[in-house]
This record gives structure tokens, C-alpha cells and sequence, in this order.
């Protein structure tokens, strides 16, 4: 139980919370006196390192990318600076029999000590994953999950993925688990699963198809007509298919690959990497190694996430709801400056809302009496983390600031224009040098398959009305969700299809950009983020998305 202002207003206490959150020690002049016995794992070498980055924790939490899962969000994985990774990584590699080694593959290092400090209970690196092997630092691939170590014959690997999605997996009724995953390598592609064994029967038209080097099933569209029809097709089956499942779109001007381990193949190191996958990694995996080798950057980068934090919840608004205790909807009672505010907390379990915006579903109990002690007030707080986070990361995500979701869309004609028009993110904000040239060879369209229940998966739209914020109607927005900084390159599993534009494709029809990204004068999210940004202590690190009037 706890006593706190009743007269704090909320936005007063999250700035109040924002504050605190934000003052970091100085990492020039940082000295610790910690006792943490699980430091003395940790080299001598990057014990100050280490220290200093477990001074985060509360930050960490706070970004977590969704709450009750294991995913970590944006703390290292090792204590060590740039360099030093670069050398551990040619070392292990080098001791695997990998003839030229190069700190172009993609892996790191991850520190058992470190995981362990952060989270003491969540076992996150335990003795059961590298089957007793020795030390604390060890080879790691963060962009599939996997944990390397050496074994008597040839190097061992573990998976330190979200275990969460093999439980949701297994939890899937017969027939549709057995339908989902018929080996394990089917795990990493869910997609692929439902489009040949659900999706893929029900349409109504045959395409030519061919799989590409990852084994994505891929179409190629030779007209504007074809390109819609495709997506209608895709949705009709999707609605036919007897389950609550839906089709996405997003659209780039290139695909992306993930790092060529043909050598790490041959030797076993990465025996998975047979199959080059695509790389859909969130943009705050894409960021977040350049800001860990030294310690201010690494402070700059965290308190700029702090700051959009709070300008998102600012536009927002409290997440919480009111009830009697009775369960009835109540408006608590405003009370005199000197009342003294007690609470009690509890937790109830699962929201029930879509994975991807279920909570803890924590609940205070507010006893609110005078300086006498008289009952002045009495409710219940419904506290929705989980809404709260989905609800930041849709501002953070949509709006400029890099996130563990990627956005999608619904609509395939805002997919086409992502697809083919080229985006150049500045200090100002973007801009725009206008469409691909022509024939598109590069553009692609991805299309995700969600289930229900079993992708991370939101419609941003439904958290906000076109009033608050404008982008995601006008984008027909959503979140993919399931990376973290143990798995960047989740989401890539949920791929099933790869449209393609043929030499003669013509688009008609597609939005503009002033369209899709509506200035501050039409979307209220857009005028309030810009003029928070202009706050003071602004490491301005990820500029606000949006066009200028000159642009």
C-alpha cells in the first residue's frame, strides 16, 4: 500500500515519472559501489560497462516491446564496446574452422551474467541452453536467436527466440496446429504454411507462381487491374477460410536479404542460414548497435526513446479506465488538496483483447479520506499497460521513432505507393524524389498473413479516431509485432507471398503524398508531436516524420 498527491493530476504524474526516468548517471564521471555477486562473471574488463548499462533497468521495462514477453527491448546483450565485439566475433569464428572470418555476418556477442542481472528469474541464457558450457560471453546471432557455442565435434546452437510463440503455437486446436507446423523449420514460416495449406486453394484465379531464394512463393502483377484484383482475391479467401485471419500488405522499394553465411553453413556454425532470409527487421534493431559503443550515445539514445515516450502519452492521454466496486463505470470525485490518497494493488491475468495489446490487467483499489480520516471517495483504477504500450509505440512507429514493429497496411493501393515512390528521411523531416523509375525491378510487395491469436499483430486505427491522429487513417495502418532484441527478424516468418511488377505495369490511381501524410494542419498528432519536439534536452536523434510545406 502506498500514499501519493490525490491533487497530482495524470499528466503531472507522468511528467513527474518522465523526469525521474530520464536522469541518467553521467557516464564520464560514473562510479557504482554495487554488490551484485553476478557482476564478478562479468570481465574485469567491462564490469564499468555492464554496471552502467544495469542502471537502465526501469527504462528498459518501461520500453518493453510487449508486456508478460520475454523479447527484451533495447538492452545490450554484452557489456563490451564495438571493437571489441568485432575481435570476439572473428576469434569464435575463427576457432570454428571459418576460413575468413568477417564482422559482416550479423552476430555478436551475449553475456549470461548481464541477462541474468537484468532479469534474475527469466532464466533468459540458463545452464539447459548451451548444455553446461563454461564462461560467460558467447557467439550469438540476434536476427534469428540463436546462441553458438562450442562442442566436442562441431559448434551447438540453441534458440533464445520468444518461447512465448512456441507456446501460443502448441496451444492451436487440431487440425489447424497440425495444418501450421509439419517440421520445425515451419515455425519460421507461418506464412508460407497458411498461403500453400489454407489461403492458396481458396482463390478463385491460378497464377504463375515461383519460389525465390528463400522459398517465398512469388507473383509477378502486369497491371494496375491485376495488382487489385490480387489483393481482392487474397481477402476473399482470407474471409472463406472459416478462421479469423487477414491479409496485409507492405510495400518497399527493394527487398532486403539477410547477411550471406555461406561459409557459417559449411561449418556448422549456422547450419539454420542454409535459406537466405528476408530481413524485415523493426527499425529500432536497425538502429540500436551503432548507439551502444559508447556510453553517452547510448544514454542519448534511451533518453530520446524516454522523450517520445511521453510526447505520445501526452497527445494520448491516461489509458486507464474507473469502476465502482461493483464493476459499474464511475467518474471519481474531485477532493480537497489536503486528502490523503491510499491504494492497493492487485492483478487479474489477460485482458482478453488481440495478443499483441493484451496486459497484465493490473487494478488499484483508491481509498480517498480527509485529513480526519472520513471516507471521502472509494474506486477501482483499471490500469491497461498493454493498451498504454501498443498505444506509444503507434505514435513512435507511425510518426518518426523507431520502434519493434513495422507498420503495414490494408489497402494494396498504399502498399503500391510505398512500393514505388522513393522516401528520404532528414533532419527536417522527409522527402521525396518521386516514383521509381520504370520498369520496376526492384519493387516489391510483401504480404503477411495473420491469424488471429497467433501473429502480434494490431489495426492502429481502432486505438485512434481520425481526429487524434489522421496518418494511420489516411494509411490504412497496422502493427506486426514479435521482435525483439533477442529475435530482430521475427516478423519475417509471417511473409507468405512476394508480389513483383512486371516490365510493362503502369500504376494508376494511387494516392499522393500529401494524401498519406497529412500536415499539421489537418492531423492533430502531427501539430502537437512537431512542437514537442522543440522541447529543450532534445538529443534530436529521430526527427519527426512528416513533409514540409516546401518539400
Amino acid at each position: 500500500m502506498s500514499s501519493v498527491p490525490p491533487n497530482f493530476s495524470w499528466e503531472q504524474r507522468r511528467i513527474l515519472q518522465y523526469a525521474l526516468s530520464r536522469n541518467f548517471p553521467d557516464p564520464d564521471n560514473y562510479s557504482s559501489n554495487s554488490t551484485e555477486p553476478w557482476l564478478e562473471r562479468i570481465d574485469r574488463r567491462y564490469r564499468a560497462r555492464a554496471e552502467y548499462f544495469l542502471e537502465f533497468r526501469g527504462t528498459f521495462a518501461e520500453l518493453g516491446a510487449m508486456p508478460g514477453e520475454l523479447r527484451l527491448s533495447i538492452e545490450p546483450l554484452h557489456p563490451l564496446p564495438l571493437g571489441d565485439v568485432d575481435l570476439f566475433v572473428r576469434d569464435q569464428l575463427k576457432s570454428f574452422g571459418v576460413a575468413e572470418p568477417n564482422n559482416k555476418t550479423g552476430l555478436t556477442a551475449i553475456s549470461r551474467a548481464l541477462l541474468d542481472l537484468y532479469y534474475p528469474t527469466a532464466e533468459l541464457l540458463s545452464e539447459q541452453d548451451v548444455k553446461g558450457a563454461k564462461g560467460d560471453l558467447f557467439l550469438f546471432d540476434p536476427l534469428v536467436g540463436f546462441v553458438i557455442w562450442a562442442g566436442e565435434e562441431r559448434p551447438h546452437n540453441s534458440w533464445l527466440g520468444n518461447k512465448l510463440d512456441l507456446i501460443t503455437l502448441a496451444d492451436q486446436i487440431e487440425p489447424l496446429r497440425s495444418l501450421l507446423v509439419q517440421s520445425p523449420s515451419d515455425h519460421f514460416s507461418l506464412g508460407t504454411s497458411l498461403l500453400r495449406r489454407l489461403v492458396g486453394p481458396l482463390l478463385t484465379k491460378r497464377r504463375q507462381i515461383e519460389l525465390d531464394s528463400a522459398g517465398i512463393t512469388t507473383t509477378t502483377v502486369t497491371s494496375q487491374k491485376d495488382l487489385e484484383d490480387l489483393a481482392a482475391d487474397l481477402k476473399n479467401a482470407c474471409a472463406t477460410s472459416r478462421l479469423n485471419l487477414s491479409a496485409v500488405f507492405r510495400g518497399q522499394t527493394t527487398e532486403y536479404l539477410l547477411p550471406d553465411r555461406t561459409q557459417l553453413v559449411t561449418t556448422m556454425v549456422c547450419p539454420y542460414s542454409d535459406v537466405r532470409d528476408h530481413s524485415v527487421v523493426p527499425s529500432l534493431y536497425r538502429h540500436i548497435d551503432r548507439h551502444l559503443d559508447k556510453l553517452t550515445d547510448f544514454r542519448d539514445f534511451a533518453a530520446h526513446l524516454l522523450d517520445w515516450g511521453l510526447w505520445s502519452d501526452l497527445v494520448f492521454g491516461d489509458p486507464v479506465s474507473y469502476q465502482t466496486l461493483d464493476g459499474q463505470p464511475y467518474v471519481p470525485k474531485e477532493v480537497p488538496p489536503d486528502s490523503k490518497a491510499t491504494f492497493e494493488l492487485y492483478f487479474s491475468g489477460d485482458s482478453g483483447s488481440s495478443r499483441i495489446a493484451q496486459d497484465l490487467g493490473p487494478s488499484t483499489k483508491w481509498t480517498i479520506t480527509d485529513a480526519a480520516g472520513n471516507l471521502l471517495d472509494e474506486y477501482i483504477k483499471l490500469h491497461r499497460p498493454g493498451f498504454d504500450t501498443v498505444r506509444r509505440n503507434l505514435i513512435l512507429q507511425h510518426y518518426g521513432a523507431p520502434t519493434p514493429f513495422v507498420d503495414v497496411t490494408h489497402d494494396i493501393l498504399i502498399a503500391e505507393w510505398f512500393a514505388l515512390n522513393r522516401v528520404t528521411i532528414g533532419a527536417d523531416g522527409l522527402s521525396t524524389s518521386g516514383m521509381v523509375e520504370a520498369p520496376f525491378d526492384e519493387p516489391i510487395i510483401y504480404v503477411f498473413l495473420v491469424l488471429d491469436g497467433l501473429t502480434p499483430f494490431v489495426n492502429t486505427e481502432e486505438l485512434v479516431t481520425p481526429e487524434q491522429s489522421l496518418r494511420p487513417h489516411r494509411q490504412a495502418c497496422a502493427l506486426l509485432g514479435g521482435p525483439g532484441n533477442l529475435y530482430r527478424n521475427a516478423i519475417s516468418r509471417f511473409i507468405a507471398l512476394k508480389i513483383k511488377f512486371s516490365a510493362r505495369f503502369e500504376p494508376k490511381g494511387m494516392p499522393t503524398f500529401r494524401h498519406l501524410f497529412p500536415g499539421p494542419d489537418e492531423d492533430n498528432t502531427l501539430k502537437r508531436l512537431l512542437k514537442y519536439y522543440e522541447t529543450p534536452d532534445n538529443t534530436r536523434l529521430f526527427p519527426v516524420y512528416w513533409f514540409p510545406e516546401k518539400v
